[in-house]
């Protein structure tokens, strides 16, 4: 599926193509509410369920988390938490139901240069893949 890049993304219209025909209308538009980021209202009968499909992510801020909800036709798909000390960012991610499926940590040297990024993911057969790559 190729597409045109618009340069402003909020407030624009982005097309995808598959075989030279439009396949996917997705409408950038931008929320009054300054946590509501990525609002997108997408046409596509051709690659969801629904033909008509409104995407947006939460972002807020709870003492020292930052927390991003996903959202799909107003209902909550998952979210991410991170906090983040001068040595570690760790992420985890969340089902809707509050279900732990990732955790991501990254560690930082006294540079604020990535030491090693290790990941834990749990699949949807219930299996655990581990992964940790160093990069310094």
């Amino acid at each position: 599926m190729e597409h045109n890049q618009p340069q402003n993304i909020e407030n624009s219209v982005q097309l995808f193509y598959d075989d030279n025909k439009i396949s996917q209308i997705r409408l950038h538009l931008k929320d009054l509410n300054p946590e509501i980021k990525n609002k997108k209202l997408i046409f596509s009968h051709k690659h969801f369920n629904q033909s008509i499909i409104l995407f947006y992510e939460k972002h807020k801020t709870l003492k020292n988390k930052k927390i991003i909800e996903y959202y799909t036709n107003s209902v909550l798909e998952s979210y991410f938490v991170s906090i983040q000390t001068n040595k570690f960012k760790v992420t985890k991610g969340y089902s809707n139901k509050g279900i732990l499926f990732s955790i991501e940590k990254i560690s930082y040297n006294s540079k604020k240069q990535i030491n090693f990024v290790e990941n834990w993911i749990r699949n949807l057969d219930g299996t655990i893949t581990t992964s940790k790559e160093y990069l310094n």
